[in-house]
């Protein structure tokens, strides 16, 4: 049941409501088919979730309050538009906030999100939606932009997915994440397959375990201006990752690599900083067609740069250095071209 339901009601102003229902099946604020209504310093508390904004629930403003599910999720827009969240709070038992089912051009600024098990953000088939300037952390993704969630945006924002990702993209295009800080157990970022045209900038990635940031059969992603660091891999495109465009950025591997590119064609790092306990760069089966510009590759344990099965790709104008070789090019890495660069080896004798 709900503790305060809306049905076709307009402008109206709720303040300093408490709205409690404990039971397993209850909401705190349930509004359908009602538009420009306000919720300002309230409590809002429902055993499955504290406030749900249902199909028709458009241009609504939520402020400094407090949303709580308890098994469940604390905001939930379904099917709804043009709504304003703002100085608030959200918990649930599973997600922080869900935004579902065509919930499009939402804003949620200086609120944090916070799901128990699952995420502080989920969004599905939700577009043009609008974070900035939050706090969102699940237990397993900070925030999770699922299939048919395009051109959203997050800000000046903090993502912390403790046991996986600090943002977690599935066939979800044309999203732009910048100056937010991203954290995730195993990797923090990773756009998965079919996330393409996302633009992450002035950003920072922690990948604890794994990697900063993953990108897996997702194309012509651009990140630029980042920190990206990682337990084993700083950057790793993997499975048809094409045309990822990266600049002005550093990737650190702890354990072994900056940069690995597995099978993954026309990507481009340029102006960056690339260093890994083992290679700096790593070009593996099937990387053809990258390119790398005006970067430094450094690779403490072993090769600057090693390329395994790799073709026809080009490093220009960059600083080479590796604990055993500057460059290694094995197994049938064939027409590759270094040009303009320095090539430096820490082991006696080799280049």
């Amino acid at each position: 049941g709900y503790t305060v339901y809306l049905k076709g009601g307009k402008n109206n102003v709720i303040t300093g409501l408490f709205a409690r229902n404990a039971n397993s099946s209850g909401y705190g604020l349930f509004i359908q088919d009602s538009d420009t209504n306000t919720v300002t310093q309230s409590y809002l508390l429902g055993g499955d979730r504290g406030a749900d904004l249902d199909a028709g629930a458009d241009y609504n403003v939520i402020s400094l309050s407090t949303m709580i599910g308890n098994s469940s999720i604390g905001l939930v827009a379904n099917g709804a538009d043009s709504n304003t969240v703002t100085g608030s709070y959200m918990w649930g038992g599973s997600y922080g906030v869900d935004l579902i089912a065509g919930s499009d051009s939402n804003v949620i600024s200086f609120s944090t999100m916070i799901g128990g098990s699952a995420g502080g953000l989920y969004a599905t088939n939700a577009d043009s939606n609008t974070v900035t300037s939050s706090f969102l952390r699940g237990g397993a993704n900070g925030a999770y932009l699922d299939t048919g969630s395009d051109y959203n945006a997050i800000s000046f924002s903090s993502m912390t997915g403790t046991s996986s990702d600090g943002l977690y993209a599935n066939a979800a295009t044309s999203n732009t994440v910048t100056q937010s800080y991203l954290w995730g157990g195993n990797w923090g970022a990773k756009l998965d397959s079919g996330s393409n045209y996302n633009t992450i900038s002035v950003s920072t990635m922690f990948g604890i375990v794994d990697t900063g940031l993953y990108l897996y059969g997702s194309a012509t992603n651009t990140v630029t201006q980042s920190y990206v660091w990682g337990g084993t891999f700083g950057v790793y495109l993997n499975g048809g990752a094409g045309r990822t465009d990266i600049s002005l950025s550093t990737m650190i591997g702890n354990s072994q690599f900056g940069l690995l590119a597995s099978g993954s064609v026309w990507n481009t790092v340029t102006q960056s900083y690339l260093l890994g306990g083992n290679d700096g760069a790593n070009l593996d089966t099937a990387s053809n067609f990258n390119a790398i510009s005006l970067s430094t590759m450094i690779g403490t344990g072993a090769y600057g740069l090693d390329a395994n099965s790799a073709d026809s790709n080009t490093v220009t104008g960059s600083y080479l250095r590796g604990g055993q070789n500057a460059v290694r090019l094995v197994t049938g890495s064939d027409q590759n071209t270094i040009s303009l660069s320095t090539m430096i080896s820490n082991s006696a004798g080799n280049a």
